[in-house]
């Protein structure tokens, strides 16, 4: 299938305008999670993840699934109905869409997770302020883009109210990434895969010459650099 310099162009623009958002957001005071958004390498991150591996890709990202689909098993219709990036709701109705409207909903969705990860940081610096006297949070652009990550693949009640969320906010971030590895992944190897590269992302703040273990229900472990 051959791709439209039209087509190339919306994604382009679309990362461009992610880069463009971060660099602004950044410069009201990095490390505050309650005004940061998403960067470039995550809107990349999810598209590779949620994209469609069958067709080629546009400037290194993958192109979106056109036709809605069950993502645990499409033949046997077992899962949630996706169309898109990733997108379950209203727009999987239509059962077909173009580019235009993929990116849009991936635009919709993204914004979403970004603000429920807004809220719990906000939450997290009341609580601080009410403990401490002072705020003394800090999060990175990694951390941030995990967190964005998970709750867009899991939703946002989900990971607020998940049994690892409470180790990240008291920065037991080790104790955190190794429940992140395990948290639904439907047993599925994808999913698995993406949890590894989520729980790298949440150690961010951690030397990166250090490797840390981090344990799995499975007989082997995986290794977070």
């Amino acid at each position: 299938m051959e791709i439209s310099q039209e087509e190339k162009n919306r994604v382009r623009k679309l990362i461009k305008e992610s880069e463009e958002k971060n660099i602004k957001i950044k410069s009201r005071g990095d490390g505050d999670g309650r005004k940061m958004k998403a960067s470039k390498k995550l809107l990349k991150f999810i598209m590779n993840e949620e994209g469609d591996p069958k067709k080629p890709k546009i400037d290194g990202v993958k192109q979106p699934k056109y036709k809605a689909y069950y993502d645990v098993n499409d033949e046997k219709k077992i899962g949630t109905l996706t169309i898109g990036y990733g997108h379950i709701g209203k727009g999987v109705k239509m059962r077909k869409i173009d580019m235009d409207t993929a990116i849009k909903l991936l635009s919709l969705d993204l914004k979403v997770a970004e603000e429920c990860v807004n809220r719990f940081f906000d939450r997290v610096e009341k609580r601080s302020r009410k403990n401490n006297g002072k705020s003394d949070y800090h999060v990175t652009q990694d951390q941030f883009d995990g967190l964005v990550s998970l709750v867009f693949n899991t939703g946002c009640g989900a990971t607020v109210n998940s049994n690892w969320i409470d180790d990240f906010e008291y920065n037991k971030l080790e104790i955190a990434s190794r429940k992140i590895l395990n948290y639904r992944t439907g047993n599925l190897s994808g999913i698995k895969k993406r949890r590894v590269k989520e729980a790298k992302m949440i150690l961010s703040s951690k030397p990166t010459h250090k490797t840390i273990k981090i344990y799995s229900d499975e007989k082997s472990d995986s290794e977070i650099s």
